[in-house]
C-alpha cells in the first residue's frame, strides 16, 4: 500500500498513465506485425484496464 503524500501519489498515478499509454502503443505495434490475433487485458491499479477493442488497444 502506498504511504507517501498526496502529491507523490498523484505523480505516481501520472507516471502509471504515461507507461500505460506506452504499453498500448507497443501492443498496437505488435498487432501490426500480423503474426496472429492478440487478446487479453491488463488491469493497472488507479488507472484502469487495457483492453483490445476491435482492432485497437485502449485504456478504460
Amino acid at each position: 500500500m502506498f504511504t507517501g503524500s498526496p502529491a507523490e501519489y498523484a505523480d505516481r498515478e501520472r507516471q502509471a498513465r504515461d507507461r500505460a499509454a506506452q504499453v498500448v502503443a507497443l501492443l498496437s505495434e505488435i498487432d501490426t506485425l500480423g503474426l496472429g490475433p492478440t487478446t487479453g487485458q491488463l488491469t493497472i491499479p488507479g488507472i484502469g484496464t487495457l483492453r483490445k477493442i476491435g482492432d485497437a488497444w485502449e485504456i478504460r
